[in-house]
């Protein structure tokens, strides 16, 4: 068999491409860096603290650029908390430090809510991977020859979302080197063929979602509506809940978008398909839209003369660790009574921190610049409030234990009782032994000293262990319900080792008419709706187009048909302000036309990314995951598609599509081409080395509309754009 390299693409592929690719202008904003905080400069070995720690300020017709923002108080606290853990860690032992005569820092590469922000800060954080210390004549690197390096990159903590995870881990995924995420709970990031450097101290939404079905089961809730905030996460966390719900025999008629103009409709209809106009309502978002959603339910109107909103059951979820701090009720008159709120059981570490951030957010000498910079625009008071802890705090700070910790094992493997970083122990870094360390730790903080890690975590004998998906194990939820006439929550279950233990002895509910009763109330189909029963949608299976091959395979991707309005993961209608069917087609000719120009056998694989970058990364995700898939099944002549089979990508006809396209292929040397996109992102050599593209760049349109503007003689112009 005739096979050709991956890195060895004949210059003819490129060219026969050209013939058919066509062009389609399409605009991004230019970007702006923040500069990375350093902790520590002289530190021997440095991790990446991902943070959003800055708002996302979007282009606007008077800021023409996407910049970083203010501080925000949350991240900030993220960052003093590893900055204050970080110094306890190195000043262990007398000074000597927890790692023997390894000093730790990190870097906070502040990615301000951008997935390109944070990539390009990961990427410019391994520029020094790897570092060589051939040149030191002895197995240990000696103070003179370490004080001149760089210190040795050991792996990231962060990201602060799961779409920013997912960007970076893509990214980085070449590397060996561990990425533990304290805030990234999509399900999808627990597939290691996909994610394989990714780890979490955040629990997983599938875990959540267990949680919920678990508790609808034994409330014998069997036909519910589901609504969802319009993101990525909302959308993610329902799809998730559609799946387990079905597994156990729970309906789902509908899936509702909150801002919907047909939500209040569309929950009447539901509640009179109900057994006794009894409706259990599962939402999905963050508290201040559990607001939202409250007061609209308060505001539905009569149904049978009883009020609407007396009948719904509501269960909150959020991918906060709770929504308990609510003061939403407060002003809804009896509406609320029974309300069910599932959240993360988090720690209060205000008496570990407290005493050394006061001192450090005093007006002292010492004057912390970014502590400054929030407070110009807000205020120091509100950071580390002890009656409203931040619960990505702790996660934070086990991440940062996890990975040190697997760096202790590594040094203790390699470097014996030898202080500092040995040449071995940098090797096996190097070889991927401390991704296999950290992924394989087991901390027990009850065997740690308090002068080191937070006592809290001591007493509450915290653990923190990972299952071989790289998934922090031991979730812990809780199930509380709101009383109104306390107007606080009393917690009612535990989700704990994989199942749920509810006491229906201590819920309180409304009836339809208003009332409160101990009654468990119904959520059951009132006559026969499983027709009506809504299945998992899944995640971009289909159309995809096949002509197999033995010599590599080259990928494009086409938008025929719209983004579904609902679903981005789903198609719409058929695209006719484009022609990119007739670019599909010729697509299949060009590589037909290869074949016989090279005499190699190549394959080709066509995919409707129905203009959506989430169905673009969905379906090669699912394509190389080597998990079952609807794709696969339909197309066996697939085979186990592997990713060194490609050869060749074309993509697409938006830049948005083909900026995550390109970053997924870039690590592996494959050449992608794109016949529409024109971002002048995508003029950046250094994160895509390997893209090139049959349009010009959007710079060089402006370039010439600019010309035309001075040979004209006109001084002055107006701009009008799609926004």
């Amino acid at each position: 068999m005739k096979t050709l390299s991956q890195n060895m693409l004949p210059t003819r592929f490129l060219v026969v491409l050209m013939l058919f690719l066509t062009a389609v202008a399409s605009i991004d904003n230019k970007k702006c860096y923040v500069e990375p905080e350093v902790v520590v400069p002289d530190a021997d070995v440095q991790f990446g603290l991902l943070l959003s720690l800055r708002a996302h300020v979007s282009a606007t017709s008077d800021q023409p650029v996407t910049r970083c923002g203010s501080i925000l108080g949350p991240a900030l606290e993220q960052y003093l908390a590893a900055e204050w853990l970080v110094h306890r860690l190195n000043a262990y032992n007398n000074g000597t430090g927890y790692i023997p005569g390894v000093k730790i820092g990190f870097q906070a590469l502040d990615d301000c809510g951008s997935p390109l922000f944070a990539s390009g800060n990961a990427l410019t954080f391994l520029d020094r991977w790897s570092p060589s210390f051939d040149q030191c004549p002895t197995s240990q690197v000696t103070p003179e020859s370490n004080a001149t390096k760089d210190p040795l990159p050991i792996g990231f903590v962060g990201a602060s979302s799961s779409d920013i995870a997912m960007e970076v881990a893509t990214a980085t995924r070449a590397v060996p080197l561990p990425m533990i995420s304290m805030a990234a709970t999509k399900p999808e990031l627990s597939d290691k063929n996909s994610y394989p450097t990714f780890l979490r101290t955040a629990q997983s939404d599938e875990r959540q979602m267990n949680a919920i079905t678990d508790m609808l089961q034994q409330l014998k809730w069997t036909y519910i509506a589901v609504i969802h905030i319009n993101d990525s996460y909302g959308r993610s966390v329902s799809e998730s809940l559609a799946q387990q719900a079905l597994a156990r025999g729970i309906c789902i008629q509908r899936t509702l978008i909150l801002t919907s103009s047909t939500f209040s409709n569309d929950l009447s209809s539901m509640l009179q398909q109900s057994l006794g106009n009894s409706l259990a309502v599962v939402f999905i978002g963050s508290s201040a839209d559990a607001d939202d959603l409250l007061y609209a339910i308060e505001k539905l109107g009569y149904l049978d003369g009883q009020e609407v909103k007396f009948g719904l059951r509501v269960i909150l979820a959020s991918s906060e660790s709770s929504l308990l701090d609510s003061t939403v009720f407060d002003n809804l008159d009896t509406f609320g009574e029974g309300t069910l709120s599932v959240g993360k059981v988090t720690v209060n570490m205000s008496a570990d921190l407290e005493p050394d951030m006061q001192r450090l957010l005093k007006n002292g000498k010492d004057k912390n610049a970014l502590i400054e910079e929030h407070a110009a625009a807000a205020s120091k008071s509100d950071l580390f409030k002890a009656d409203s802890p931040n619960p990505l705090v702790p996660v934070t700070l086990h991440a940062v234990m996890a990975l040190v910790e697997g760096l202790k094992t590594v040094h203790s493997a390699f470097c014996g009782r030898a202080q500092g970083p040995c040449q071995r122990m940098v090797k096996a870094v190097e070889s991927g032994q401390l991704l296999t360390s950290t992924l394989n730790v087991k901390l027990d903080y009850e065997t740690m000293d308090p002068d080191m890690v937070p006592a809290v975590f001591i007493d509450k004998k915290s653990i923190v262990q990972f299952d071989k998906q790289g998934d922090i194990t031991q979730p812990v939820y809780t199930i509380h319900q709101y009383r109104k006439m306390n107007k606080k929550y009393q917690q009612v279950g535990l989700y704990q080792d994989g199942s749920t233990v509810l006491q229906p002895e201590k819920m309180h509910w409304l009836t339809p008419a208003g009332h409160t009763a101990l009654k468990t109330p119904t959520s059951v189909c009132d006559g026969n709706c499983e027709h009506a029963c809504i299945q998992a949608q899944g995640r971009g299976e289909m159309p995809l187009a096949i002509m197999p091959g033995t010599d590599g395979y080259i990928i494009g991707l086409f938008s025929i048909h719209d983004t579904d309005d609902k679903n981005p993961f789903d198609c719409g209608s058929f695209r006719f302000v484009a022609n990119d069917a007739i670019v599909a087609e010729g697509f299949f000719y060009a590589v037909r036309r290869l074949r016989s120009m090279t005499g190699l056998n190549f394959g080709a694989i066509g995919i409707n990314d129905c203009y959506s970058p989430l169905r673009s990364q969905s379906i090669l995700q699912d394509l190389f995951s080597n998990l079952p898939s609807a794709n696969r099944k339909a197309f066996p002549e697939l085979g186990n598609l592997q990713l060194d089979q490609v050869v060749g990508v074309v993509a697409c006809r938006s830049s948005g599509c083909t900026i995550p396209v390109a970053a997924f292929f870039m690590q592996l040397h494959v050449n992608v081409v794109s016949y529409a996109a024109s971002s002048p992102d995508l003029d950046d050599k250094a994160d895509f080395p390997y893209f090139l593209r049959t349009v010009p760049s959007d710079e060089e349109q402006a370039k010439v509309m600019l010309n035309i503007t001075k040979a004209m003689g006109w001084e002055f112009a107006g701009l009008l754009y799609v926004k």
